[in-house]
């Protein structure tokens, strides 16, 4: 859709897509916006994750309350 490595930055008060200035993360991880999702055991669960790395952002499971069987 062309928004792709774009942020948000402010400008007079608004808010307004701007370039992200390095593509290299985005790059090195394959993902199409610079979006990490933080793995916070107990507040978020797999289903979180899986949506944000759908929308094109890092998604991260939290498995700080897991057990090996569970991961």
């Amino acid at each position: 859709d062309g928004r792709a490595g774009y942020i948000a930055a402010p400008i007079s008060n608004r808010w307004c897509a701007m370039p992200w200035p390095d593509r290299r993360f985005t790059e090195l991880l394959k993902i199409e916006h610079p979006i990490v999702l933080a793995p916070m055991a107990g507040a978020i669960d797999h289903e979180i994750a899986a949506e944000v790395a759908e929308a094109g952002g890092l998604g991260s499971i939290p498995c700080a309350m897991l057990d090996l069987d569970q991961i």
